[in-house]
């Protein structure tokens, strides 16, 4: 495989030039692609989040001790007009709700971690 170092270079800057940081980054995993839809939301080596759509309800919990038995914040809560929902309807709407999600979720991390 040849390196194009001229796409690296412009990848880079473009990358630099965007408000997206590492540090901003909540990366999810999908453990489950319907009925329940879910996700582990990871901040770096950590899980921090949890996301799931099941019976019509979409919950985001910040997860303090990193781990589904431990304490938990409820940052999304919302209820679909279907209550047999358990997945969602289109990338349009995924990307929307799982979006508000990782927003969420980092906000409470950066709070949680006194960061601005």
């Amino acid at each position: 495989m040849k390196l194009d170092v001229e796409s690296i270079f412009q990848t880079i800057t473009k990358y630099k030039n965007s408000n997206t940081t590492m540090a901003n980054i909540i990366e999810l995993e999908q453990t489950c692609e319907s009925y329940p839809v879910q996700y582990w939301a990871r901040k770096g080596a950590h899980i921090i989040g949890y996301i799931r759509l099941r019976w019509g309800h979409l919950s985001c919990d910040y997860l303090l001790s990193g781990n589904l038995k431990g304490d938990r914040i409820r940052l999304v809560d919302h209820y679909f007009n279907d209550e047999y929902k358990g997945e969602f309807d289109n990338e349009k709407e995924q990307k929307f709700w799982l979006d508000k999600c990782k927003s969420e979720l980092l906000s409470k991390y950066n709070e949680l971690n006194n960061k601005k």
